[in-house]
């Protein structure tokens, strides 16, 4: 009897259990189907970003009712507009910061004078400093500046001193501009890395030991206005392998092309009779690498 009286109390216990859960449950599911609709934002505009050269032009915007924001991108940034290594947007300087300069006796310009305090490897000249143009690059400019790999010389530059860059022996690409006249003696010597030039049109002559000791030039192109070139001009130039030369030259110098042991091809603007016609000193078999070399007459760079 009294088991049987603990299974009914056991039973009354479970039924009321499961009717609260019931009860539970459906009123939440009840309330559920009450609720209010989603919330839908009014975006009001609180701050309004034009477009930079770098930054995009955006517009902030804040729901005032639950404090979201959004952000929104109405124009794209515009990029720099570079114009002598500044750009004309926002001023911004692409040049070598650093560098040292010398004003002309004139007061008419300036030239480079030193590395100072720059620490780029890679060198950008400006055409421009304290509104005057910059016009040469002075003897011993960034002798030994063993770090130097690349170097970009301005239009306004018409002179390269003497020894300029004499052992960058990093140095692997520099370009020079049409606006250079003047390349001054042993200007890139023992630039052990550079591997290619090209002499600008405005250049009259390649001035002794010029490029002497660059070990892994490759290729020269000598420009129209050469007339001479000079003693030990491209000393031990030993991977050497092919160098245009004008019909305007009419002198090389003693060992010009000494050591040039790799040189095989000359490409000649000229006839094979103007050819001969350039005094070659062969003193001691100094030029014996570039006598010996294919040369192609009537050439068309």
């Amino acid at each position: 009897m009294k088991a049987k009286k603990l299974l009914l109390s056991l039973f009354s216990v479970i039924c009321i259990g499961f009717s609260a859960f019931v009860i539970t449950s459906c009123g939440e599911s009840s309330a559920s189907n009450n609720e209010e609709p989603p919330h839908i934002h009014k975006w009001t505009e609180i701050n309004r970003t034009n477009a930079t050269c770098i930054e995009d032009g955006i517009i902030n915007y804040l729901c005032p009712e639950c404090e979201e924001r959004q952000d929104v991108v109405i124009e794209k940034a515009k990029g720099h507009n570079c114009v002598d290594y500044v750009c004309s947007e926002c001023g911004h300087k692409f040049y070598t910061e650093g560098l040292e300069y010398e004003l002309s006796e004139d007061k008419t310009s300036y030239s480079v004078t030193g590395i100072g305090a720059a620490i780029d490897t890679d060198i950008i000249i400006p055409s421009i400093y304290n509104d005057k143009p910059v016009r040469a690059i002075d003897a011993n400019a960034f002798w030994n500046c063993k770090s130097l790999t690349n170097i970009k010389i301005p239009n306004s530059v018409t002179s390269i001193g003497y020894a300029a860059f004499y052992m960058c022996e990093s140095l692997t690409n520099i370009t020079i501009p049409d606006s250079v006249i003047s390349i001054g003696a042993g200007a890139f010597g023992f630039c052990l890395s550079l591997t290619s030039i090209k002499i600008p049109d405005g250049v009259t002559s390649i001035d002794d030991d010029a490029f002497l000791e660059c070990h892994s030039l490759t290729s020269v192109t000598i420009g129209n206005s050469v007339t001479s070139i000079g003693v030990n001009a491209f000393w031990n130039c030993k991977s050497l392998t092919n160098i245009e030369i004008p019909n305007n030259v009419t002198s090389i110098g003693y060992a010009a092309f000494a050591y040039c042991s790799s040189l095989k091809d000359v490409y000649y603007t000229g006839t094979e009779e103007q050819w001969h016609s350039i005094t070659i000193n062969n003193e001691y078999k100094g030029n014996d690498y570039l006598l010996n070399a294919t040369i192609h007459y009537n050439h068309e760079g």
